[in-house]
Order: C-alpha cells, then sequence, then structure tokens
C-alpha cells in the first residue's frame, strides 16, 4: 500500500466522519468563508473523485521526456546492443561471403565451379570454351569435385556438423624485401592428372591383351575427365593435352575395331587398313599392321598386303629376337605379294595420300578435303556434321570456334 493513498484515505474518512462527531465548520462563516455544509459538500464530491480514479494510483505525474533516453543511451554506445524507441536489441553483426562466391568470381575454370557447387556457372563456362552440349557424361565426375572440396566434421550431440571449406595454400609473392601471401584462393580439386595417368596404363594392358570393351572404358573416363582438371604448371598442361591426343586416337582405334566384326569383306578390309593409321603406340601399330596384313593376305588383297608388310618390317622392335617369327612371315608375305600384286575387292583407301578418318562414317578424309573438328578431342568430320554431337567424346557439338581446353584458371595464370 502506498503511503499517498493511505492519506487520501485518512482525509476521506475525516472528512466522511463530520457528521457524527459534531460539525464545527461553521464557527467562521461571519467571516465570509465557506459554511460547513457546503464545505461537506465539496470535500464529498472530492471524496468520490478520488475513490473513482485515485483507487489505482494517478499516473498524470509520469516523465515522459526523452532526456534520460539519451543519458542511457551515451552510456550504451560501446555495447552491442542498440537502443530505438526506448528499447534494446542486440545487432548481430553482418555475415560475409563464404568462399563459394570467391571461387567462382576469381576462377575461369569449370572445375572451381563445380567444387563451389555451382553447377550453371560451371556448365556455361564448358559450353563456351569447348561447345560442351551433353554434360551428363560428366556428372560423376562433377559430384566427386564438389564432395572433395569440403569437410564435414562432428559436433556436440544433436548438434548440426560443421561444414570446412578446403582450400589450396596461396603462393608467397615478393615484393620488395617483404613477402605478401595473395588473399585469392582456390579449392582443392580431387581429380588429379596422375590418376588419368594411371588409368592409361591401365588401358595400354588391356589393348595389349586384346581386351577392348575394358581399355574403352578407362579410356572413356580418362577424357571425359580432362575438362574438370585444373593444373599450375605449363609441364602439367602439356601432359593433359598429350592425354587428351592419345586418348582420342586410341578410341578412334577401338571404334574401328568394333566396326569390323559387323562389316563385310570389303569393308572389313578398308577398316583394317583405316585402323592402321591411328596414332598408336609403336607395340600396339605393330598389332594392328600384323592384323591388316593377315586379313588382306587371306581375302588375296596382294597389294594392299606388301603395303603393310613393308610397314611392318619398317617397325622399329621388328629387329629384335623376340619378334623374329613376326619378321619372317611379314617377309614371306612380302615376297608372295610382291609376285601377284592384284587385289581382288575395291577398297576405299590410298596409302600415299595422307588422310585422317572420318569419325561418324568412318571414311577417310583426304588431305585438301574440307573438314571440320571437334571444338574439345579434335576428332575429324565431315562438313556436313557441323553442329552434332562429337562420337568420339559424347560431350561437345562439332564444327563451333570456340577458345578450346582451358587447363589453368586465371588466377594460377597471373602468379
Amino acid at each position: 500500500i502506498k503511503v499517498d493513498d493511505a492519506d487520501d484515505d485518512f482525509h476521506d474518512a475525516a472528512g466522511g466522519a463530520g457528521s457524527s462527531w459534531g460539525a464545527d465548520d461553521d464557527l467562521f462563516d461571519d467571516e465570509g468563508g465557506i459554511t460547513g455544509a457546503e464545505e461537506k459538500k465539496t470535500a464529498g464530491k472530492a471524496g468520490k473523485e478520488k475513490a473513482a480514479g485515485g483507487g489505482w494510483g494517478d499516473d498524470d505525474d509520469l516523465d515522459l521526456s526523452d532526456d534520460e533516453d539519451k543519458v542511457v543511451g551515451k552510456a550504451n554506445s560501446s555495447s552491442p546492443t542498440s537502443k530505438t524507441g526506448g528499447f534494446d536489441y542486440f545487432a548481430a553483426p553482418t555475415a560475409g561471403n563464404p568462399p563459394t562466391s570467391s571461387w567462382c568470381s576469381e576462377s575461369t575454370h569449370c572445375a572451381d565451379h563445380f567444387a563451389a557447387g555451382s553447377v550453371e556457372s560451371a556448365i556455361q563456362l564448358l559450353n563456351r570454351q569447348i561447345a560442351a552440349v551433353n554434360v551428363s557424361p560428366i556428372k560423376q565426375q562433377a559430384l566427386s569435385l564438389f564432395l572433395g572440396s569440403t569437410a564435414y566434421l562432428p559436433g556436440l550431440p544433436s548438434m548440426p556438423v560443421n561444414r570446412s571449406y578446403l582450400v589450396k595454400d596461396s603462393a608467397p609473392a615478393a615484393t620488395g624485401t617483404s613477402k605478401q601471401t595473395s588473399t585469392k584462393t582456390l579449392p582443392v580439386l580431387s581429380l588429379k592428372v596422375a590418376v588419368l595417368l594411371e588409368q592409361l596404363k591401365q588401358a595400354y594392358r588391356a589393348f595389349t591383351n586384346a581386351q577392348f570393351a575394358e581399355c574403352k572404358e578407362f579410356l572413356e573416363n580418362v577424357i571425359k575427365s580432362i575438362p574438370l582438371i585444373a593444373v599450375a604448371t605449363r609441364s602439367e598442361t602439356n601432359d593433359l593435352k598429350e592425354l587428351l591426343d592419345v586418348s582420342r586416337e586410341y578410341l578412334i582405334a577401338l571404334r574401328v575395331k568394333e566396326a569390323m566384326a559387323d562389316a563385310d569383306t570389303a569393308r572389313s578390309l578398308e577398316l583394317a587398313a583405316y585402323f592402321t593409321h591411328c596414332n598408336l603406340q609403336p607395340a600396339h601399330l605393330t598389332l594392328a599392321l600384323k592384323t591388316a596384313m593377315a586379313s588382306a593376305f587371306k581375302s588375296k588383297n596382294f597389294v594392299n598386303a606388301a603395303s603393310f608388310a613393308r610397314r611392318l618390317l619398317e617397325m622399329p622392335d621388328m629387329s629384335s629376337e623376340k619378334n623374329a617369327d613376326a619378321r619372317s612371315k611379314a617377309q614371306k608375305v612380302l615376297q608372295k605379294s610382291e609376285q601377284q600384286g592384284r587385289n581382288d575387292f575395291q577398297i576405299d583407301y590410298d596409302e600415299k595420300n595422307p588422310f585422317s578418318i572420318d569419325c561418324f562414317r568412318l571414311k577417310p578424309i583426304y588431305k585438301g578435303t574440307a573438314s571440320i573438328k571437334c571444338s574439345y578431342c579434335q576428332s575429324s568430320y565431315s562438313v556436313d556434321y557441323k553442329g552434332k554431337l562429337c562420337q568420339t567424346c559424347g560431350i561437345c557439338s562439332v564444327g563451333l570456334d570456340t577458345v578450346g581446353l582451358v587447363t589453368q584458371s586465371a588466377v594460377v595464370r597471373a602468379k
């Protein structure tokens, strides 16, 4: 109970009990003051007003000025809370940008964009650089880049895991006498050139053992992974481009080899001849020449058989003792073919005129004939195949003029 209210109640009680104890307020009405009856009536009216409004306290004397708020605001200006309209609230710091945003803004390589999870920008880069129109074959490699660029660390029970981004070490750049570290970071990439080189070795072994389906699987994985590999040095760039050329040639050779199984005699002889013009390793080219020589000799195409026998005898490995039997057979085939000197089957093959293989029709495109190439793997096609999907890589459109394969990001080249 408030003291002010108790005083009011005391005065109300005194005013209301005057009639019981006797009224003495009219003793001085001769001096012109109010009479006791009038004073009683006035006091009764005031008491009713007190009873009606003063029971809960009067709020007319509240100090609602802003002076105190200004003082409090100055006193709390150094705290992490702010004051607006007389209420305190916590002002959270402004959130910064995640590292993935800088990966996309600083890099011109699609691998960094895939690692950041920006699939749309990565596909746009592939389309502009190598005219990629079918990206479904590289889905697994893209997922590998995305998952390999982050680490998830377990936290407290019933709490979400902590996600950490894995970035490459920034190379220090010398500036005068001091060393400064670049603030531009790029993600760690899970795809490496060394892994593809190991897969190429496995493809070589499968080709030697005539395991062509397994060899094709290795080579397709290599040629689909190359656009998603970013390297840091010029030597690695050269290795990557050489790896692309080797994969292309072997995939073309495997397609020619597969087509030989379902072709007629003349077509099979053509494909066997084209098979020997793929840029293969010397040991594998020796095997291709043996196959073509035997097919042509059995089909009595002695002109072609003599040509393959000569090329086979010119191979460096034929002088070794392990190839003595193959050398002897080639000499006998050459001798008998030169005696016969005829072909029973007319085929579209001119060994003296350089040519590249049309990867769609598997026909020769002789030197001087107009042709177009895949923007990525550089497979050759006739001009009427422009705008269609490459049969070798299965990723890019044929005949578009682009910058070609990008192996380094702009940040790496600038260092």
